[in-house]
């Protein structure tokens, strides 16, 4: 039987080349144009146009290309060439070794990143193997409302919540090689930075390749840049790793079919690393994305993937399904002894290992030794305290780089000798690293940063220093344009380098409370976290500038009132941000604030991840929810799958675990067993409906009959019926329904158009529909940035209104009520000087007016003259600054202010909180004044700067 033949290859020739780029010239064609236009990929169109390359192109390809051209074939490879037999040109194809090619990728992958994070030239510290505890993480649990936690323990997970912890060795055994579970056969592994989830991911791959039959793809999900999974893998990963095993093969669609059948096998596994450096707007987008690529031709694949817990954890609900979640563990205490006694046998003196292991025990460096339960700190400890004359030790994340830069050089004076010896070319350096970093953060690359970029940000001589010197590698290039691009050795670094950046701390937040457009809030940006931390830990930063930070990220209103969701994590950011700056004036005072019953308010706070488990009472009653809500929809399917497995509702999730958490642990750990039994019945019910294919959107839309030409259209009816007030499964089910949609379409219009619809529902909670608005709102909060909440948020709310209109009071003091911030600090108290008696001495009616409005009675009896009014003001004492506007009132048609003389000489003489509207007072300038054109607005602007 005759082998299939793959198209005949050929290179362009010199003439043929000449053609080529002449034609692309005159049609104005990129690559990707042709690409594009040709119908074939981006490598066979570079390759045609590089025959310096060596690797030949099909004739297929060529013939494609040539048409898109207005060329023949023959004039690009010329004709003798081109007409020559088969025997001579075409090249056999046979069955691709797909464990061979998968290998030959790892391992250059493998190769590339240990020059890329290669930290020193000693070029062992990397290798040191220490093993990783994992914990297999359910959803975050909430505590009990009088649980006291100290600050060290904020987020500490409690034991209720981890199911197995597992050791480096057993974690391959035992999770790797087993098969998965029925609902979940991917695994997520989540950590902080530098916690070794890259390492891991490349063990887990090599352990594949070693002990299985399976295929190791691994990808970083930097490299995708707005590319599906499938686009990436089939255009770019499987070119790069075809020419490791046969330069001359060229990737056809055949071949590419060959690869996606393996998938179709259930021999590949899909090993993503970082999705936190995937560039999306926001976490959940990330996820999102995620859960739609791992579909259709990529759905048979079992899939390891990395992420930042600040991300993982940044959803209400997260997205991706069929995960089980590990967590990294930190270090314990013999963990750390023995990285240390590993580190410093290798490096040849065991002793200063010791040393290093006695100083982390002592009291004093306490903080020190938190710090470096993580493997990249810990390395750099060694790395650090290997070479440090003086054997003292770094208090702070920040302090830790800080000294390991200034080691990194001593590693490399040999290779850099001017670098070393010049404090000034490192400063240099330094500050162009520093701009460099900040500006990758704050793009949507983040870790990937263009040549292009760098050279801007650095110049030419700093930009190839940098690369010399291994602060900068080249990892790739750009797929539509072939531009290299490059990152730090190691994310860490160029988050400290980004913290450098930063020298006042507007730069992180700049509140403006009415107006967000024209401020900053790269506090609720999850990329920025880091930078943030370590400027905090910078000791070339006053104390004074970072204890003000820290106190406007703990007074910070995101004005939501009963949402509460961006003050939540300014406060949580605020918590983090003490680790780092332990000495600052604030320490105790934030774990004084204490709520109205009696529970520390930021203990409450910072554990505000809202998901399922939050008491064993609630899980049951939301079980329910979802039990009744299948039942309303399709109950025929409800009844016939739990007379399957032999469920029961009532008998299986009733009675005693319809408790609320008490104190007693033995109880609890009895209610939690017992619950953790009857949770595996659950699971099965659920997944059985979940392979039965009801969904709830789908069944929702026929059993209330909705009609509609589009999803636009559709979610206009579902908000529809949550405003109105609808019973209780009906809303569950709408809610269900809408988090669907947001979840499948993912698109930012949509968060903000439900933002705008159910705000009102959500600020008045007394209103029926509350319950459910605050609950599609926040997963909508957690989708959008602050500015886009905000304006989605106050959307309906934004009419101008102009200072002229008649109800001018009752517009200032129902804005002022319905601002948090203002309404509890401002007792705001409108004067309608139509109404005076005596413009020039208008003392006795200012006077009336602020008593009606509540404040205390003068004892010296009705000021008669403005400067015992004045005397009264000076000594006046309330709860709430008092604040007096002077308007014209509704009798002044023509929007006209006069004032006298005498009376504006008197009252610019006041301290406080005092503002006239009127035309403008030129001869009275400590007078605050508005003038007609402005807005009210504008007023509480000025409000919220006191």
């Amino acid at each position: 039987m005759n082998q299939p033949r793959r198209p005949k290859g050929f290179l362009a020739s010199k003439e043929g080349l000449e053609k080529l780029q002449t034609k692309k010239r005159e049609k104005r064609f990129t690559y990707e144009n042709i690409r594009k236009e040709a119908k074939v990929t981006l490598d066979q169109v570079k390759r045609l146009f590089n025959p310096k390359w060596g690797y030949k192109i099909g004739s297929e390809a060529i013939e494609l290309i040539a048409a898109v051209l207005d060329l023949q074939p023959e004039e690009i490879i010329g004709v003798e060439v081109w007409n020559s037999s088969a025997s001579d040109t075409e090249l056999e194809t046979a069955q691709i070794n797909w464990r061979e090619v998968c290998t030959a990728m790892l391992e250059s992958q493998q190769e590339a990143a240990r020059l890329r994070r290669k930290a020193t030239e000693q070029g062992f510290e990397i290798n040191v193997y220490v093993p990783l505890g994992l914990v297999e993480r359910k959803q975050q649990q909430r505590r009990q409302l009088n649980e006291q936690r100290d600050r060290e323990n904020v987020y500490e997970l409690t034991q209720e919540v981890i199911v197995k912890t597992y050791e480096h060795d057993a974690f391959l055994q035992e999770v790797i090689t087993q098969q998965p579970s029925e609902n979940n056969k991917h695994i997520a592994i989540i950590g902080e930075p530098g916690a070794g989830k890259t390492t891991l991911l490349s063990t887990i791959a090599f352990f594949i390749k070693d002990k299985t039959q399976d295929l190791p793809i691994c990808i970083s999900l930097a490299n995708l840049q707005g590319r599906t999974i499938e686009e990436y893998l089939l255009k770019q990963w499987l070119t790069e790793a075809m020419r490791l095993v046969k330069s001359d093969v060229v990737v056809t669609p055949e071949i590419e079919h060959q690869l996606l059948a393996c998938f179709g096998k259930e021999r590949v596994w899909l090993l993503l690393d970082g999705v936190d450096e995937m560039g999306e707007n926001s976490p959940a987008e990330a996820l999102a994305k995620l859960n739609r690529e791992l579909t259709a031709s990529l759905t048979q694949a079992r899939v390891v993937l990395t992420c930042r817990l600040n991300v993982w954890d940044a959803q209400v609900n997260n997205t991706l399904t069929g995960f089980d979640t590990y967590k990294t563990q930190e270090f314990k205490l013999e963990q750390i002894d023995e990285f240390i006694q590993q580190w410093f046998e290798r490096a040849g003196d065991l002793q200063k290992g010791k040393t290093l292991q006695a100083k982390l025990k002592e009291t004093k460096h306490e903080n020190i030794r938190k710090l470096v339960t993580n493997p990249l700190r810990l390395s750099l400890l060694c790395q650090a305290f290997d070479l440090d004359k003086q054997g003292e030790l770094p208090e702070t994340k920040a302090a830790l780089y800080q000294r390991f830069t200034r080691y990194f050089y001593e590693w490399k004076s040999k290779l850099f000798p001017e670098l070393c010896n010049s404090d000034n070319l490192k400063d240099e350096l330094h500050c162009a690293l520093s701009k460099l970093a900040f500006a990758g953060i704050n793009s949507s690359a983040i870790f990937r940063l263009r040549r292009s970029s760098a050279h801007k940000e650095m110049g030419e001589r700093l930009f190839k220093l940098a690369c010399d010197v291994g602060w900068l590698n080249l990892v790739d290039r750009l797929a539509e344009t072939d531009e290299e691009v490059y990152a730090f050795f190691h994310p860490n670094f160029q988050e400290y380098f980004a913290a450098l950046k930063v020298d006042y701390w507007h730069e992180f937040l700049n509140h403006v409370p009415h107006n967000p457009a024209q401020g900053t809030y790269r506090i609720f940006e999850p990329q920025w976290r880091q930078p943030i931390l370590l400027w905090l830990g910078r000791n070339d930063i006053q104390k004074e500038h970072k204890d003000c930070f820290l106190n406007h990220l703990i007074e910070f209103n995101d004005q939501y009132g009963i949402l509460d969701f961006y003050s939540s994590q300014a406060h949580k950011l605020a918590e983090s941000g003490l680790n780092e700056f332990p000495e600052s004036s604030l320490n105790e005072e934030i774990l004084d604030i204490i709520d109205e019953d009696g529970t520390p308010i930021y203990a409450r706070r910072f554990d505000t991840i809202p998901q399922w488990v939050v008491y064993l009472g609630e899980p049951v009653d939301f079980r329910e929810s979802y039990y009744k809500i299948y039942q309303w929809l399709d109950n025929n399917l409800v009844e016939e799958i739990s007379k399957d497995l032999d469920f029961n509702w009532e008998r299986d999730f009733s009675g005693e675990l319809k408790v609320k958490f008490i104190s007693n642990e033995q109880y609890v750990s009895e209610i939690v067993k017992i619950f953790g039994q009857r949770d595996e019945k659950w699971k099965k019910f659920l997944h059985k409906i979940d392979c039965s294919g009801l969904d709830i959107l789908d069944a929702l839309i026929q059993k209330l009959s909705l009609i509609h030409n589009s999803i636009d259209e559709l979610l206009s009816e579902l908000i529809n019926i949550l405003k109105t007030n609808v019973n209780y499964i009906t809303g569950f089910a709408v809610i269900e329904s809408l988090q669907q949609i947001l979840q499948q379409e993912n698109r930012k219009e949509y968060f903000s158009l439900i933002v705008e619809n159910l705000s009102h529902y959500v600020a008045n909670k007394h209103l029926d529909p509350y319950d459910f608005c605050f609950r599609i709102v926040k997963v909508c909060a957690y989708n959008l940035n602050y500015i886009e909440f905000y304006t989605a948020w106050h959307k309906h709310q934004n009419k101008k209104i102009n200072l002229t209109q008649h109800n001018l009071p009752q517009c200032l003091q129902a804005t002022t009520n319905n601002d948090p911030r203002l309404s509890q600090n401002i007792h705001l108290i409108c004067i309608d000087t139509s109404k005076f008696i005596d413009p020039d001495n208008p003392a006795s009616k200012i006077y009336t007016a602020i008593f009606k409005a509540g404040c205390p009675k003068c004892p010296d009896g009705t000021p008669k003259t403005m400067a015992e009014l004045q005397t009264y003001w000076d000594l006046l004492e309330t709860d709430k600054r008092v604040v007096l506007v002077f308007h014209s009132g509704a009798t002044n048609n023509k929007g006209e202010e006069r004032y006298s003389n005498v009376f504006l000489n008197a009252i610019s003489k006041f301290e406080g909180k005092i503002c006239l509207i009127s035309d403008p007072i030129p001869d009275y300038n400590t007078l605050k004044v508005f003038t007609h054109s402005q807005s009210v607005d504008e007023i509480l602007e000025w409000l919220g700067c006191s």
